[in-house]
């Protein structure tokens, strides 16, 4: 059986007049939404702006993005006009690679941006 609910104040209530006997033995799966498409929309809206910034725009050459969360991180930097470096690290998963792409090559972009996301949702 399948029931939907919401989280409140740390929380999962269910919708409607639901109620379980108690010691009721639950699972609990996030429900995807059709905001996934919008999060990946608006993704590669943004990453096509910053790559359609002029050649040398901050006088360095390169921008970096980074993302923090506990011991887990997320870099995206974006070296060239035609390249993102990245590097991904999470000890507590045993997870530690960088490497570098194109910048054309979107769907790895939130990819990446994804796996650190899935973390927050995880902790």
């Amino acid at each position: 059986m399948v029931y939907r609910g919401h989280v409140a104040n740390g929380i999962i209530q269910l919708d409607g007049s639901v109620v379980l006997p108690e010691g009721t033995v639950v699972r609990v799966e996030l429900a995807t939404e059709p905001r996934d498409e919008e999060f990946r929309a608006s993704i590669e809206d943004e990453l096509d702006r910053l790559a359609s910034l002029p050649s040398n725009w901050d006088h360095e050459g390169a921008l970096q993005l980074e993302w923090n969360f506990g011991r887990r991180s997320l870099e995206l930097e974006i070296e060239t006009p035609a390249t993102i470096h990245y590097l991904r690290w999470d000890p507590n998963e045993e997870v530690e690679d960088e490497d570098v792409f194109e910048i054309e090559d979107i769907p790895r972009a939130v990819h990446l941006i994804q796996w650190f996301v899935k973390g927050l949702v995880d902790a």
